[in-house]
Parts: C-alpha cells; structure tokens; sequence
C-alpha cells in the first residue's frame, strides 16, 4: 500500500520520477496483486483479507482511501481498473455475479473519478471473444453500468466504429484504447482521418446510387477501412523490456502516410 501512495502524492519532490498531476489509475485487472486478493480462486488466506468477498475487497479499498488521502481526500483524482472476465494468471471466481456486483457497488461508494471496466473480447493481452459475442458483450456490460453512477470507462478489443457504436448505443462514457495506441501515439487524429474517409466513401456511394438515402457499407472485419490509417501493433514485442514495439513508431505524416494529419482532418 506504500507503494501505491508513494507514486500517487502529488507533492513529490520533483527530483524524482515526475508523476502526472491529474491523478492516478489504481490497477485491479488483469491478475495482478490487487485482483489476486479479490479472487476467492487465488485468495486463501484465513486472516482479515481472506475468505468473505468483503475480508477479499478490503485490501482494494484501503489502498483506494490511502491514495485519495494522499489526494489531500479529493476521490475525483481516484479511478479504479477492473476485469471481471478475466482468467488471465489463474484468475477465478465461486461467484461470479455477486462477487463483482458487491466490488463495484462498494466502489461507487468512494466517490471516485471512473470505474474503467476491461471487457469480455480480452484477457490479459490477448484476444479472447470476437465482436460476433457483441450482444454478449453489451449485456454484460449494461450489468456494471446498472451498479455504477459516476463516469464508466470500457476496455477491450475496440475499433474505432465500435466504439463509436458503444458511446451511442451501450451508455458508456469513455472507451480506452491501449494496445493501438502502442503504435499510433495521434491515435484520435488517424481516427478522425479515417471517418472523413469514411464520410467520403459513403458519399460517393451515394452519388453512384443517385438518392439521398442512408448509405450503409458493408461490415468490414476489424474496420478495414482504416487499415490505411491506422499502423498495425507488434504483439510479439509487448513487455519486451525494450524500445522495439514501443518507441519507434511515427507520427502520421513522418513516416510518409498520406500527408499531414492537420491537412487532412
């Protein structure tokens, strides 16, 4: 828990490693220390932290009141990371619903920034469901938005149009893109490039059917359509330790994609 306030105090000295000042993510995801504690699969300790789902949740909530505290008490500098779904180190559940449900309702408690919640689609860093599991997805996700009254983040296996689709349509907030952002540090200006291409397409489209209708394109798997845009990730690279997969890839325009992105947006 020192550690977790450590990094968070927005009063350190600025000798050491600078810390954006906006606040911080508490990371209780992907199998790591917090969530092992959550889990009654890998939890199986007799003490105060173990057993009951409220002994499993205290450690997540007393490493969130010492990090708001060390936000001089302001939770809006606090977001918490979860992965309900998530089997990735062994990760497990006896109880799967209530678990999460009573470890979300008690969070919305605290008052904090966003509940930023990784979807079905990934476990860990790998694909797990394809977007045909969307209506699954959506029902599980309308499950937490249903439990949480502040600002709801969604991870997981996004493109741009689902994400789109997402903020219209599934009552989230915020979708999170990590994995192509390794490889596209202007992320939302290749996005943007993409809809007006996309915009264009449906209009020429239109044009070619001479009426003003609704034009719908066909689905295209993984948005194909920005495959111009968008510079695929290398995920044979990730925690490689190094600047291979992570560092050297250019913004648009450097590498000679298609002109500036200011002259095409």
């Amino acid at each position: 828990m020192c550690l977790f306030v450590y990094v968070s105090n927005p009063s350190l000295p600025p000798s050491l490693p600078p810390f954006p000042s906006l606040g911080i993510e508490v990371h209780s995801a992907n199998g790591y220390l917090l969530e092992q504690f959550l889990s009654d699969g890998s939890n199986h300790r007799t003490d105060q932290y173990g057993g009951s789902i409220e002994n499993r949740f205290r450690v997540l909530r007393e490493v969130c009141e010492a990090v708001i505290e060390a936000w001089d008490g302001d939770a809006t500098r606090v977001g918490v990371r979860l992965s309900p779904s998530g089997t990735y180190n062994d990760m497990s559940d006896s109880d799967y619903l209530s678990h999460w449900a009573y470890v979300i309702k008690e969070l919305n408690k605290l008052g904090l920034a966003y509940l930023h919640v990784v979807e079905p689609r990934i476990d860990g860093s790998a694909d797990k469901y394809e977007d045909t599991n969307k209506d699954w997805c959506s029902s599980w996700k309308s499950t937490w938005r249903d439990l949480w009254s502040g600002t709801y983040i969604c991870a997981g296996g996004y493109t741009r149009r689902t994400a789109e689709a997402a903020l219209r349509e599934d009552g989230v907030d915020l979708v999170c893109f990590g994995r192509k952002y390794i490889s596209n540090p202007d992320l939302p200006e290749r996005f943007a490039v993409a809809a007006r291409a996309e915009k264009e397409r449906k209009e020429g489209r239109r044009k070619e059917n001479g009426n003003g209708g609704e034009v719908v394109l066909e689905e295209e798997e993984e948005d194909d359509g920005d495959k111009a845009f968008v510079t695929p990730y290398q995920r044979e690279t990730f925690y490689g330790g190094g600047a291979e997969g992570y560092t050297e890839f250019s913004f648009w325009g450097e590498g000679g994609e298609g002109g500036e992105i200011a002259k095409s947006v």
